[in-house]
């Protein structure tokens, strides 16, 4: 999942993937070459956040799924 977070430094927009960062990625800013990373105390609030997050979809899909069938 790629998504962006603006720089602590200079504001810019870091490409990130969420699934990498959780891994211990750390991302730079293509403007000003600052790194970002999380923090170990914020893993577990984001693991569940992204848990929930793919049963939404998951669950969305499903529903798309069977609202075709249903046409």
């Amino acid at each position: 999942m790629q998504q962006t977070i603006p720089c602590p430094n200079c504001n810019a927009a870091i490409p990130f993937n969420v699934y990498l960062l959780l891994q211990g990625h750390k991302f730079e800013c293509p403007n000003c070459h600052s790194e970002v990373s999380m923090v170990l105390s914020s893993k577990p609030l984001v693991e569940r956040a992204i848990d929930q997050y793919d049963k939404l979809m998951k669950q969305k899909s499903n529903l798309s799924d069977s609202t075709s069938i249903l046409k």
